[in-house]
Order: structure tokens, then sequence, then C-alpha cells
């Protein structure tokens, strides 16, 4: 004799029940039945991501897992997404998707450099009393008022010998940005951005070097985004020149 559909459910679903492998937090609880093949994947970033299906009767949907459960197989990772289907015989299948953190309470971090150039103004160089002089003695064609207030290399001063200066209003120097990349269990703290630090502070207990031109770092921003109970937090640090930060205008951090 034929089996119909619903009769064959009702059989997979009495097989299941009675599977040793398949199981769910504590006991299995009326028709919900846990699918095999699950999985846990960590990725280089110190996250881990896994999926769930579970398949039930209509009337047991509630008895589902919840978005903040644990992952049945790991307690490192929590349910953040339910995606439900439903068929005509009644029966629901859920996927449910997990995240979480090989590590707590921080990720080891992700660490990348962007390099850049700034202009700066000519008179800021180090060495620019060296090849504009001063007031008294001005040197390459530079010019200054009366006050002593260097206005610019406004004669024209090349030769076979000497580079040419006039006009020149800037110079280049190096611009560091450094962007340290993490997960956490922790809430971000927005309160330490725009400080001074003399080095960036370890994540995962290591403190990152300053390059030999920066004498210290400005944190200029922590932005963050949730997943789950989790946070990806960026910080975005840039490097400062030779002479450093002004503290008087920048906040030096408490443990700088």
């Amino acid at each position: 004799m034929a089996v119909t559909e619903q009769e064959a459910t009702q059989k997979f679903n009495i097989m299941a029940t009675s599977t040793p492998n398949r199981v769910i937090k504590g006991a299995l609880a009326g028709s919900l039945v846990i699918q095999p093949d699950r999985s846990v994947n960590e990725t280089n970033d110190g996250t881990l991501e896994g999926q769930v299906t579970y398949r039930c009767d209509k009337e047991d949907e509630a008895l589902l897992p919840q978005i903040g459960d644990e992952h049945p197989d790991d307690s490192r990772l929590e349910c953040y997404n339910v995606s439900k289907s439903y068929n005509s015989n009644g029966l629901v299948t859920a996927t449910l998707s997990f995240f979480g953190i090989a590590q707590t309470p921080e990720t080891e971090p992700v660490i990348s450099y962007t390099g850049g150039q700034n202009n700066d103004p000519i008179e800021t160089h180090p060495n620019f009393a060296d090849f504009a002089g001063t007031a008294d003695v001005p040197l390459n064609g530079a010019s200054f008022d009366d006050d002593g207030r260097f206005t610019g290399f406004l004669e024209d001063t090349y030769d076979d010998t000497t580079p040419q200066f006039r006009g020149l209003e800037y110079y280049l120097t190096p611009s560091t940005q450094i962007t340290v990349s993490y997960w956490t269990d922790k809430v971000p703290n927005l309160k330490k951005r725009l400080q001074v630090y003399t080095k960036i502070p370890g994540v995962g207990g290591r403190d990152l070097k300053v390059p030999e031109d920066v004498e210290n770092f400005l944190l200029l921003d922590t932005p963050f985004r949730q997943v789950g109970a989790f946070y990806q937090v960026t910080e975005q640090w840039l490097g400062s020149g030779p002479q450093g930060w002004n503290t008087e205008v920048y906040e030096l951090a408490s443990n700088a």
C-alpha cells in the first residue's frame, strides 16, 4: 500500500528522535529534531561561525531555540539569526546562524598600515634655518617681514650649485595611519577618542612599536559594529611628526 507524504514525514520524525547522535540542549521536546551535519568554522580574525537546522511540527514552533541561545555543540557561539520555512504538511524547518569569538575578552588584532603624505609649511622643516637663514642673514632668496616672520622664497637664486627655492611653500612628510581591528565581548569605550598615546596600546598583550619618525599617536576614532553580543572594533590611529602632537590641544591619555 502506498505511503502518503504526511505518513512518511511522521515516520521520519519518529526515527530521528530515536537517533542518539541527534540531540539538542537537554532532552528532546515535542517533535523538535536537530538535523545532522552541523559545523563550526573558525576564521583568521578569530571569529567563529556556524549553522544548525531544526525541524518540528507547527504546534511545537515555540520550542525552537531563540536569538541569543548558545550553539548546541560549542558554547562560544550564540544565535543571531533565525530563518524559517513552512511546508504544506505543517512542518517547520528553521536554520539558525551562530556567531562567536575564539577567545575572550578579545581576539588577536588585525593590523593595517595606510601610507600617505602631508604637505607641511616649509618654515616647519627641521632644517629650515640651514637653507632659509634668518631675518638678519637670509639665504636662498628667503624673505622676512619687519617682525622676523618668514614670508616666502621670493628671489630666483638658481644656479649650477644652488637648487631653486623660489615659490617653495610646502614640503612632504610621511603620514602614518594605522588601523587595529579586533573582536571583543566588551562594549567599546568611546571616551578615549582624540587622545595622545606614546604607543598604540596592546591588544592581546602586545604593544605596537612606534616608527622612528613618529613621536606619538592620536586615536582618531573607534568605529564598531555589533553581531549578537560581540563587537568588531576598528581603532583608527594617526602618527605625529618628530615633534609629536600638541598635548595642550589634545589630551594626553592616562595610560599613555
